[in-house]
């Protein structure tokens, strides 16, 4: 595993990921996903780490120690930016396992036989205690619902914003006409006096 995450690491880890973007297509989805957290090592600038970033630092692995108590697991999400409903992917161990809320249903893969998920085993009965492990795990920390309650107050907030500028003007305004014994268009009735040179 560890073998594969470096390789994986140097072949496909982007500059710059952000928890819940989504920067490329399906076959490198898994390495360009991965969460990096600074330390007070070597990339952090003798920063302290930030608390609201998530994820676990690897530095340790990279440079060839070990890190006791890895969870060996990756948790990436799709929250349906094309108009379909989120999903999401669980990696623990060998096993990998897609989840599509739309239809409450998944794929289950071996990656340690079957690297290019070619071999659903979701629906075999003996997958089955894996499929629900790994479903708990995802219901444990995500919810479709809650992604798609998140998307529609954002849709619902930018409708607002884009109805706010509509037209320079709320109203319409009449034109403004003076009395017929004004030689001013300007209401000097709002000024504490007439100007002298108007006088």
């Amino acid at each position: 595993m560890e073998e594969q995450l470096l390789r994986g690491l140097r072949r496909h880890t982007t500059d710059r990921i952000l928890s819940g973007s989504f920067r490329s297509g399906y076959n490198q989805f898994l390495y360009r996903k991965s969460d990096r957290r600074w330390t007070d090592r070597p990339g952090s600038g003798g920063r302290p780490p930030l608390s609201d970033v998530s994820g676990n630092s690897f530095l340790r692995l990279l440079e060839g120690g070990e890190i006791p108590d890895w969870p060996n697991q990756v948790f990436c999400e799709y929250s349906g930016l094309l108009g379909d409903q989120p999903a999401c992917m669980i990696r623990a161990g060998n096993w990998k396992l897609n989840y599509y809320s739309e239809f409450d249903s998944c794929q289950l893969f071996d990656l340690s036989t079957d690297p290019e998920e070619r071999n659903d085993l979701a629906g075999r009965a003996e997958c089955s205690v894996i499929v629900n492990q790994l479903k708990a795990r995802i219901h444990e920390r995500w919810s479709a619902d809650d992604i798609l309650e998140a998307q529609a107050r954002q849709q619902r907030a930018a409708k607002v914003i884009r109805g706010s500028r509509r037209g320079a003007r709320p109203h319409d305004v009449e034109d403004f006409v003076p009395a017929e014994d004004s030689d001013n268009q300007f209401d000097f009735s709002q000024l504490p006096a007439k100007p002298v040179d108007l006088e």
